[in-house]
Order: structure tokens, then sequence, then C-alpha cells
């Protein structure tokens, strides 16, 4: 993968004529598409970090410290780039917002440890309940740090863009099949409730709440609204066991005539 730094190197070799203009707009679409992936990564011999969009309203960053010494992170230094500007640092975990503009302790990796931890822009924090959407465009951070009483700076750049899932107004196939069926079912209990209603109720009712009650219970474990149809599949089920009720006594009373 081609860093933000690798690419202004780059950048500069383009204009001493070391490398040509085509060999840069390769590295750089190579970068671009790196960074439209949502993740952006660094590595060297003493470092690995990973450094990704979450919910869209917050960064993940992991850093791997690999040398033989303790590695020391400066959050009060490193900063949150928003389109090519640097604004303000960042929230974790263990900042209540009434602190945000006091300093941050710095943060020790031993070596060969790591950390992972969830951090926030300081702008797009509210208080831990009310966060800010990322905006979009190239956003990512500026990180400072220290290895060896040397201070280093990583620039991680992510081209980001806010998912929103798009909600469809057609049926799919299996939601038509669902309405068919709960037609079909409803016509079924109505037949039914003529020819022998006290056996196809007594069967419909506790047949189509507990198909409800399920798919209830499924809709709110996949986050899902309960609509109309979760009601049919309910209705459906119930007219299925309805159904295979009524075919039982059809055959019971069919046995006996025979």
């Amino acid at each position: 993968m081609i860093t933000a730094e690798e690419l202004e190197k780059l950048n500069e070799l383009k204009e001493k004529g070391v490398i040509t203009e085509e060999e840069f707009n390769q590295k750089r679409e190579e970068y671009l598409n790196d960074i439209d992936s949502q993740i952006a990564k660094y590595s060297d011999e003493n470092i690995d970090i990973v450094f990704t969009v979450k919910n869209n309203i917050l960064f993940n960053i992991k850093i791997e410290n690999k040398s033989n010494t303790d590695i020391e992170i400066d959050w009060n230094k490193t900063s949150f780039i928003e389109n090519k500007i640097m604004n303000g640092n960042f929230m974790y975990n263990g900042i209540a917002p009434i602190n945000r503009n006091n300093k941050r302790p710095p943060e020790i990796i031993p070596t060969e440890c790591s950390i992972n931890k969830n951090i926030v822009p300081t702008i797009n924090l509210i208080d831990w309940e009310n966060i800010k959407v990322l905006s979009e465009g190239e956003i990512g951070i500026y990180l400072i740090y220290k290895i060896n009483e040397i201070e280093k700076r990583i620039k991680l750049l992510i081209n980001h863009k806010n998912k929103i899932e798009e909600s469809s107004d057609e049926f799919s196939v299996s939601e038509w099949v669902m309405i068919v069926l709960s037609i079909l079912a409803v016509i079924l209990i109505v037949r039914g409730l003529i020819v022998v209603p006290g056996y196809l109720f007594g069967c419909f009712v506790p047949a189509s709440l507990f198909a409800f009650v399920a798919k209830l219970l499924l809709s709110i474990c996949k986050d899902k609204e309960v609509g109309i149809i979760e009601l049919l599949f309910g209705i459906c089920f119930g007219g299925f066991f309805a159904l295979l009720t009524l075919l039982g006594l059809l055959g019971v009373n069919l046995w006996f005539f025979i």
C-alpha cells in the first residue's frame, strides 16, 4: 500500500524528472483506490497501524509496537484531518466531554504490545450519546509518536463516503410469495369457519399467534421494523397449520365414511 508520505515523495521525484507523469499517475491511482476502501494502513520496522472508519461517526485505530523499546503516542499533537484542514484533536474513552480542552496524558505502548481504541474528532462530539456523522471527503489522522526520544509523524487518509442504506418500496420475491400464501390462507379461513369452525379456529389462533411472535422476535433481533409483511407472515403460517388440520379432519371423516 502507498502512504500519503510516499505519494508526496513520488510527487517530488516527478517534479525533479526522476519519474514520469504516467508513473506518478499510476501510483496516485493505487493510492486513491486504497483510501476508497475506508481503511488506511502503515507499516515499518517499528510499528504497524490500521486506521478505519466505524459506523460513519468514529474511527478505530490499532497500533502495534514491533520495536524493542516503548512507543509514546502524543494525543495532544495528533490531529484530525478533514479535507486538507487540521481540525482539532481526538476524544476517546476515559475523557469526559467537559474536559475536551484539557491535555491528554501520553499513551505508552510497550515493546511487542498493541492498542485498539475508538477515537472521535473532538469537533464532532457533543457528548458520548450524541456524536455527529463524519463529513464526506478525504479525512484521516496525523499521528504523532515518539520512539527512542525521536518524534515521528504519520499521516493516514481515507476517502470517506457516508453509507446510507436505500429502502426499496418494491417487494422481494419471498415477500410476494408470503402475500399470495396469506391471501390463500384468508380464503381457507373463511371457508373453514363455515365447514368446521370449532376445529379450524382452535388451530388457527395459536398457530398464527406463535408464527407472528416468532417473526416479531426475529425482526427485533435483526433491527427491522415490524409491519404488514410480518403480520402477513403470521397469517400465512396460521393458515398453513389450519390447512393441515382441515385436511386431517377431512381424511378422518373420509376414513370413517369408507
